[in-house]
């Protein structure tokens, strides 16, 4: 907690900032008798639970190649665009999508800021370049 801060003499606020990349969950607690309302009675106990989630979501995205699931020559010399679905999944703008094989990245990293225009379709378009610069033999 920070930033805290009297808004009267009976308000208070303070900023409460999650660890990044967390799923643990927050308590934020007043202990019994931090203050005295005004009504002279110390405060009472009080818990509030918040559910955290920092993390960036993943998205399993499969471009399609002609259907046939095999790159011919032709996909293989031409750049592949790949659409990817952002809708329902937390992301907002700003955040970044990087386009990974395998779960690997790229050796020229593949990425994309989400602007309020992706927002807005609810899809972005990432390209890999041509010539098969995605290739990499196993």
């Amino acid at each position: 907690m920070s930033d805290f801060t009297s808004v009267s003499s009976t308000k208070y606020t303070a900023l409460f900032t999650p660890t990044a990349d967390s799923t643990t969950d927050a308590e934020i607690s007043i202990a019994k008798g931090a203050f005295v309302g005004a009504d002279g009675k110390d405060s009472v106990e009080r818990k509030l639970t918040l559910d955290i989630d920092t993390t960036v979501p993943a998205a399993a995205v499969k471009p399609s190649i002609t259907g046939d699931a095999a790159i011919n020559a032709s996909e293989f010399g031409a750049a592949i665009s790949v659409t990817v679905t952002i809708t329902d999944t937390g992301a907002v703008v700003g955040d970044k999508v990087e386009l990974l094989l395998d779960g690997e990245s790229f050796a020229t990293a593949i990425t994309k800021t989400i602007t309020q225009t992706h927002v807005d379709a609810g899809t972005l378009t990432m390209v890999i370049p041509a010539e098969g610069a995605w290739w990499r033999r196993i």
